[in-house]
Parts: C-alpha cells; structure tokens; sequence
C-alpha cells in the first residue's frame, strides 16, 4: 500500500541523516582530537561500526519488502 511505502521511505529517511549526521561528527571528532583512537576505541572498530550502521537503512528497507 502507499501508506507502507511512504513509512519505509521515511524510515529510510531518517536514518540516512542520522549516518550523515554520524559521519560528520566523526570527521570532526578525527579532526579535533589528532590522536590514534577516535572515541577511546580503535580507529579500526569505529570505522567498522560505521560501515556497517550505513547498510542498515537498505537492510530495514528490504526487510519491509520495498526494493
């Protein structure tokens, strides 16, 4: 139904300016700190997490079934 796609669309909305807003704060955070570790852990796993936490609005969106 429109009503549907209209929810997964701004589910997917939502959380595309939250991985937005995610990655500026980390730039930032890379940018203000000039250390080794980014938010006291391994540049590696944050990067990583953050990696993975931009896939999650595509896997919502083809879990509801819209593709």
């Amino acid at each position: 139904s429109v009503e549907a796609i209209e929810k997964v669309q701004r589910t997917y909305r939502i959380l595309n300016h939250v991985a937005l807003m995610m990655g500026l704060g980390l730039i930032a955070m890379a940018i203000l700190s000039r250390g080794e570790e980014l938010l006291g852990w391994d540049t590696g796993s944050v990067l990583a997490f953050y990696f993975l936490f931009q896939f999650l609005p595509l896997i919502l969106a083809t879990s509801e079934g819209f593709t």
